[in-house]
Formats: C-alpha cells, sequence, structure tokens
C-alpha cells in the first residue's frame, strides 16, 4: 500500500547508509496517490536532497509549492534543498561502493551467499543491474521475492531485468503483476508505456504517462514522460490541404489581358434593314 510504502522508506532513511534508489522509488509510489501536500511527497522532496539529486528535489519542490502556494513546510524544505549539494551518479556511485566494501566482502567468499536483510537483498540487486550482471540481478530480485512475496521493488527489479534482456513478454507480465496491486507504482508504469511506445501502441502509452505526469510533475518520470507526450503531439500529421479546383470550376477573377483593350464607346448596331451612316443611296431603285 502507499502508507506501507512511505513507512518502509521512512525505516530505510533510518539506516547508515540507505539504499537512495530504493527509498526515492517507495516515496514516489507513495507520492503518487497524493493530490495536495502530503507526507509521503514532503519526505520525498527531503530523500532527494539527501541523496545530493538537488534539481530533482527543486523541481519537485516548485511543483509542490505551484499547487499549494505558501506554507511553512514548504518554506522549511526549501531552506533544506538549498543548502544541499548536487551530487553527480559517479560520484554517488563510488560513495555507495565505499559504504559497501565491507558489505561486499561476503560474497567474494561465497558468492551465492544471500543476505539474511531483505532491504540488503534489494540493494545488491540493484548494484548487481547497475553494473549490467543481469543473472545476479535476477537472482537476487527471486531471493527478495522469497522474503517478501509481492514486493513491488522486487517484481519491478525483474521486470526491468527482462526488458534489459530484450524480454518484452516477461517484463510486461511483471509490470502488471506489480501494478494489480500497487496501481501508482511510478517506475512499473513507466517501464510499462515504454514498452509499449517502442512496440507502436503510442494511445495506450500516452494513457500511461498522463497518469504519470499527472501524479508527479516535478520527477524525472514526470519529465520523461511528458517528453513523450510532446513527442506524440508533434507527431501528428497536418491537416489537409483543400482540394485543388477542379478543371471546369469558374476562376473567381477574369484573367489578365495581353493584347489591346477593346473600345468601350461602340456605335449602336444598325437598324434591322437599314444600312450604316455615310452610305449614298441617291442612286438606288425605290422599291
Amino acid at each position: 500500500t502507499p502508507d506501507g510504502g512511505r513507512v518502509l522508506a521512512t525505516l530505510d532513511l533510518l539506516a547508515a547508509s540507505p539504499s537512495y534508489a530504493s527509498v526515492i522509488e517507495r516515496l514516489g509510489a507513495a507520492a503518487a496517490d497524493e493530490r495536495k501536500l502530503g507526507r509521503a511527497r514532503a519526505l520525498l522532496i527531503y530523500a532527494l536532497a539527501r541523496a545530493g539529486k538537488k534539481g530533482d528535489a527543486e523541481k519537485t519542490l516548485a511543483a509542490l509549492k505551484a499547487e499549494n502556494g505558501d506554507h511553512q513546510l514548504l518554506d522549511a524544505l526549501a531552506r533544506y534543498v538549498e543548502a544541499a549539494s548536487e551530487v553527480d551518479d559517479a560520484a554517488d556511485a563510488g560513495a555507495e561502493a565505499d559504504a559497501s566494501d565491507g558489505d561486499d566482502q561476503p560474497d567474494e567468499a561465497d558468492p551465492d551467499a544471500i543476505p539474511a536483510d531483505f532491504r540488503e537483498v534489494l540493494r545488491r540487486a540493484h548494484a548487481a543491474q547497475k553494473r549490467g550482471d543481469l543473472d545476479q540481478a535476477e537472482r537476487l530480485y527471486r531471493a527478495a521475492l522469497e522474503k517478501s512475496p509481492g514486493d513491488s521493488e522486487a517484481l519491478a527489479g525483474l521486470a526491468d531485468v527482462a526488458r534489459e534482456r530484450g524480454d518484452t513478454t516477461n517484463a510486461t507480465k511483471h509490470y502488471e503483476e506489480m501494478l494489480a496491486t500497487n496501481p501508482g507504482y511510478l517506475p512499473a508504469i513507466v517501464g510499462l508505456a515504454d514498452i509499449k511506445w517502442a512496440s507502436g501502441q503510442r494511445g495506450a502509452a500516452i494513457s500511461l504517462y498522463r497518469q504519470v505526469v499527472q501524479s508527479a510533475p516535478g520527477s524525472s518520470y514526470g519529465e520523461h514522460a511528458q517528453a513523450r507526450i510532446d513527442a506524440q503531439s508533434g507527431s501528428s500529421p497536418p491537416p489537409p490541404s483543400p482540394p485543388p479546383p477542379t478543371a471546369t470550376a469558374e476562376p473567381t477573377t477574369p484573367p489578365e489581358s495581353t493584347g489591346t483593350p477593346a473600345p468601350t464607346d461602340l456605335p449602336a448596331p444598325p437598324a434591322s434593314g437599314s444600312l450604316p451612316p455615310g452610305v449614298d443611296t441617291s442612286d438606288l431603285p425605290v422599291e
């Protein structure tokens, strides 16, 4: 449930080295069900800033301000975001690697070992997927599902792995299975929409993208969805031109004359039986 995702994300944030990817995904899904300023949306801004994603935090905060106007909580969040630092992906990945060096050592001794902590299993699954080890990522996501059946993040991870392998059938199955229990989970909505977009089902894809834009307009998911919507609008064919006039159509204006203009003061034609003026008729017989 959205509240359950928010609570789990909050607990994750209490860890010494939180898995920010997991936290942000959980909060994004929970925030999708909030139409105004709520706990999940406020926590999402906090988590983004704390994770070093200052740009995303600022965009999400701006969207909330546009919807809610001035609010004491928003002012406090704005001050926190302003003090945050932007961390690029490379630096973030390096920091995560440094923080997890000790945790990864058991894996070197036994690569098949599954951590007891469910959150650690997910963290390692994300890391394996990020470095391109899809077999290991799939194994860990399935292990996570054994520990927590139906977990949205693990199902979405399996779908992402299948999609990266080009297996859109299984990817679609996992996304739809996950969305049946958690319809607001943004990563799955975007993943399913992208599959439909790539397969030419543009109408179905746009419908899903609109859900994302409505739920999280200032997030990276929202920007991706809006770009697809704009691309579809720009690809619509222009209205057809009016048909050309047919060969028998009357011209709307007379054609320009290229010869000598006709006189405008021609004499009236003679009456029937009369001759033109100036003709001598004195020697004609009288009838």
